[in-house]
């Protein structure tokens, strides 16, 4: 038998109290909605940062699983994750601001 380590089917959040409003959003960059669910769940989120520097997200998140939470801030901003051992990588080319080139 060999031994993966991988997530749980459905991560919860370790200390719940500590993190009122964590998931309220409003223009967040990205990377920060990443780190606020790193922080939450004690998991890794690997994205390419230069891709969504310019994506920021305004949503409330608080009562969602954590891959309700993914599932809904990739599909606004275009990008799609999959679960590499017990990392969640991000991909995409995400969104640009107007005066991208």
């Amino acid at each position: 038998a060999k031994l993966a380590k991988m997530l749980v089917e459905e991560p919860v959040i370790l200390k719940r109290e500590a993190l009122a409003n964590l998931f309220d959003f409003d223009e967040t960059p990205v990377s920060q909605v990443f780190e606020a669910l790193e922080k939450a769940y004690n998991i890794t989120i690997r994205f390419d940062q230069k891709q969504i520097k310019h994506c920021t997200l305004r949503a409330r998140l608080d009562d969602q699983p954590l891959f309700v939470k993914l599932d809904m801030i990739c599909a606004s901003l275009g990008l799609e994750y999959e679960i590499v051992g017990t990392d969640i990588v991000i991909n995409g080319e995400g969104c640009y601001d107007d005066h991208a080139i």
